[in-house]
């Protein structure tokens, strides 16, 4: 009779819907109101809870997390389509860049005022875009102390901006700026922010991947 108390005295049996005992319970709300069944959770004496998930609850978390996938990679291509129909559309239906390098200054000025409304929107959107946990990106510190979170859209604010802006440099300048500089000073900006973002995810635990984006950076 003693050793039947201490057993049962070992681990109790309490109701919990949704769970069973021997796996961890689903995120608030990831069953919703399919799971209405009540399930038995183990309590020990330790204080440690164990559950259990049903082949059903399985496969509606399963169904769930492909389902979040799958929008993510939808808006993600959207985005990046439509990014492209809109630079395609400004480039094909603008004046020649090489025209308004020629141009009086006040077509310069008119092109260059343009361009900062592209920069002002683009800044504008990905800061509202940083808001929301859709582009954070945990990244391990050298060494494995501790992560910190990265705002994916930050580097790709940069990237769409600051190429526009050395493109202006170029346009304001006229004539006597060579012409392949519209093309060069852009697409170093870009470059070394790309590598500045490849440095951040790739030598966030080996050092010497950073090092080299960045030695490559310098020399550019």
């Amino acid at each position: 009779q003693g050793l039947d108390r201490a057993s049962s005295r070992g681990s109790r049996t309490v109701s919990a819907p949704g769970v069973q005992p021997g796996h961890p319970p689903p995120a608030p709300g990831a069953l919703g109101a399919m799971t209405t069944a009540p399930v038995t959770t183990n309590v020990t004496d330790t204080g440690e809870t164990r559950y259990w998930l049903t082949e059903s609850e399985k496969a509606t978390l399963v169904h769930d997390q492909a389902y979040e996938q799958g929008t993510k990679v939808a808006q993600i291509f959207s985005g990046i389509f439509f990014t492209g129909t809109a630079g395609w559309l400004t480039v094909s239906n603008g004046t020649r860049l090489a025209f308004v390098q020629r141009a009086a200054l006040e077509k310069r000025l008119t092109t260059c005022c343009f361009l900062s409304t592209y920069v002002a929107f683009f800044s504008c959107f990905f800061n509202y875009f940083q808001l929301t946990a859709v582009d954070d990106l945990v990244l391990p510190e050298p060494g494995g102390q501790k992560n910190y979170t990265l705002d994916l859209a930050r580097p790709c604010e940069w990237i769409m901006t600051c190429p526009l802006m050395q493109l202006s440099l170029v346009l304001m300048g006229g004539a006597k700026i060579p012409e392949y500089r519209r093309y060069l000073m852009p697409g170093f900006s870009a470059l070394i922010l790309v590598l500045g973002t490849l440095g951040a995810f790739f030598g966030a635990e080996i050092f010497a991947v950073k090092l080299i984006c960045w030695t490559v950076s310098c020399m550019i």
